[in-house]
């Protein structure tokens, strides 16, 4: 939002514009960015937790569905809580780090003071 106060008035609608299309970028870099992170861990946390005779169609099941976990046997259930828990932490941790990072890139940056207005 800095940007609008130090844009010539007369650029102020193509200067909106431009804010608004580098965040909605932004918001779709971010989902897609966790949901990637979130469904690759949560198949190397699924092949690590799940054992049992059944491990593959429990895997194949759950990754399909979130609702198909009411549906499983308790030992299963538990192993499959587990992996979604440990893929959403993880997910968690980097999105935190990002933040971190954008912080740190946002920090040294100096804007000029706002005049006063005619």
């Amino acid at each position: 939002m800095a940007i609008l106060s130090v844009a010539d008035q007369r650029a102020q609608a193509v200067v909106t514009s431009t804010l608004i299309l580098w965040r909605s970028l932004g918001f779709v870099l971010g989902i897609a960015g966790s949901s990637l992170i979130v469904q690759n861990a949560l198949w190397r946390y699924l092949e690590m937790n799940v054992s049992g005779p059944e491990k593959q169609q429990v895997i194949a099941r759950v990754r399909q569905s979130v609702e198909a976990i009411r549906e499983l046997d308790p030992v299963y259930q538990e192993q499959v809580i587990q992996s979604y828990e440990a893929a959403i932490r993880l997910t968690f941790m980097c999105c935190s780090v990002v933040a971190a990072f954008s912080v740190l890139l946002a920090v040294p940056m100096k804007l000029p003071r706002l005049g006063a207005r005619k």
